[in-house]
């Protein structure tokens, strides 16, 4: 059976990215998390855990050398603009850092797994009206400490393509979302705002921030098959 690794297991898109893979019920999953939550581990009993900081070389060398993974997939790290703003430093330590100790330590240890990194539509950051829709080939010009952090994992998975070969799968995703998603997003928000108004636990207002802004979203249960077709189509090419 396929081995894979997932960093990022137990938050919101790892979660969904579990239950997909677990239906497929053809790999043995490894979940990298800090903190292992109890309930997570109960509603996902075939989910072995990797506990400890992905910010730690010692951590991924003890990990890859156990696991030996044929496929990773890179969900983990600090994923919020407000938090970037507040904790520029812990967001590239979160995002860069992290993704740098796992890419070096694959490397080590001459592993040749597929590795999905997954970027942000954070990424383009100041788009012109005259560059809509947005295109893959758009100039990257991030306006947050994550949008910058998202645009360096983006870059140095195709360095390590480049320099060293390293079967790579990048993507930019967009706004998704679904049951379960934090309420320190708008979508959410404002969800959780109504049902605590008809369930009157709260006064009938609505409060919103800025809605100017225009957003597609996707459904997070159409986000991870995506993820994981990426890896499946990709095949033996390298550096997508």
């Amino acid at each position: 059976m396929k081995k894979i690794l997932m960093t990022g297991a137990s938050g919101f898109v790892g979660t969904y990215l579990c239950r997909l893979l677990a239906e497929e019920n053809e790999s043995i999953l490894w979940g990298v998390t800090r903190h292992r939550q109890p309930e997570f581990a109960r509603s996902h009993p075939g989910v072995r855990w990797l506990e400890g900081s992905s910010c730690d070389p010692s951590f991924w060398r003890q990990s890859l050398s156990e696991v030996r993974p044929d496929v990773i997939y890179h969900l983990g790290g600090q994923p919020q603009v407000t938090v970037s703003w507040e904790d520029p430093v812990g967001t590239m330590n979160a995002n860069v850092m992290a993704q740098t100790y796992m890419m070096e330590m694959l490397r080590e240890l001459q592993q040749h797994p597929a590795i999905l990194v997954v970027g942000s539509s954070e990424e383009y950051g100041l788009v012109r009206s005259e560059e809509l829709p947005v295109k893959e080939e758009n100039p990257l010009r991030p306006l947050s400490p994550y949008a910058v952090s998202k645009v360096a994992q983006d870059l140095m998975a195709h360095q390590y393509f480049r320099s060293y070969n390293f079967r790579v799968v990048r993507t930019r995703s967009f706004n998704h979302t679904g049951p379960g998603r934090p309420d320190s997003y708008a979508v959410s928000s404002f969800c959780k705002q109504i049902a605590f108004i008809e369930a009157g636990l709260a006064d009938p207002v609505l409060h919103v921030g800025n809605l100017k802004a225009q957003r597609d979203y996707v459904d997070v249960r159409d986000m991870v098959r995506a993820y994981v077709l990426a890896i499946q189509k990709s095949g033996t090419r390298r550096g997508l």
